[in-house]
């Protein structure tokens, strides 16, 4: 069998039962590409049906597209360990009606362990907004001690490969509106998983919201690596706890 170096499935709904022949189609290091357009499902609309297709719950929250694309990342590294094979993100979308992804196809048992060590869950507290990302679920708020919501298991690891930007950024006569994609991508690529929405904070602490724009500037002026995501206008991400993104939220407003 010649197998390809780019494969894409773009079916209409989930893209589930066609994964694993996907899988064998593509070659050593080649792209394959995954695009859902259930996005109820894996916004956390309809979560049991998200297990049933993807093998891990959606969660309703302000980064559910993030989630969603990490739940497609996961389904495909659950079909992956059953050939010895494993996979790497290289980028994500989110527009409109529909969710991509793209990853390299890699062969070998070790990238199979790698990406079942790479799988994870996300736990989310509806009280405080704190978010947490371990291998194993936990049950309550490190924070505030109420029980959270769990999305996954999921891809943990990034989904935003910077080499890889980098090659796209070089391309010759790249359109502009590529470019800021591309580089924003970059920006959060070694951020931690999940963004914040300033708006939801500021709602949460009844104050006046900022703009995202100067929610990031300021937390890099405090040291804290941060970024606009790709995934939500209005979204940022940061290594900054979530105590200080209130904290630094407040100090506009004082």
């Amino acid at each position: 069998m010649n197998r390809l170096s780019i494969v894409d499935i773009d079916p209409f709904g989930t893209p589930s039962p066609y994964i694993e022949n996907a899988l064998r189609a593509v070659k050593r290091n080649g792209i394959l590409s995954i695009t859902a357009t259930d996005t109820p499902v894996l916004c956390g609309v309809y979560p049991n049906v998200s297990f049933r297709q993807y093998g891990g719950y959606s969660l309703r929250s302000e980064y559910c597209h993030e989630l969603g694309l990490r739940l497609l990342i996961g389904a495909t590294v659950s079909s992956c360990m059953k050939l010895s094979l494993g996979i790497k993100p290289l980028f994500c979308q989110v527009d409109r009606h529909y969710m991509r992804v793209y990853m390299r196809l890699l062969y070998g048992l070790k990238y199979s362990e790698a990406c079942r060590l790479s799988l994870g869950f996300i736990e989310h507290c509806v009280i405080c907004n704190s978010r947490y990302c371990n291998n194993y679920p936990i049950k309550f708020c490190k924070t505030c001690n109420s029980k959270t919501k769990i999305a996954g298991p999921l891809w943990i690891k990034p989904i935003f490969d910077e080499p890889y930007l980098d090659q796209a950024l070089n391309l010759d006569n790249l359109p502009e509106s590529y470019s800021n994609l591309f580089s924003l991508a970059k920006s959060e690529s070694n951020l931690p998983p999940t963004y914040y929405i300033s708006d939801v904070i500021s709602d949460l602490m009844d104050v006046p919201s900022i703009s995202p724009n100067s929610l990031v500037d300021e937390l890099r002026n405090q040291g804290f690596p941060s970024s606009r995501t790709t995934l939500n206008p209005k979204g940022i991400r940061s290594e900054a706890s979530l105590d200080q993104i209130k904290e630094t939220i407040l100090s506009f407003n004082r």
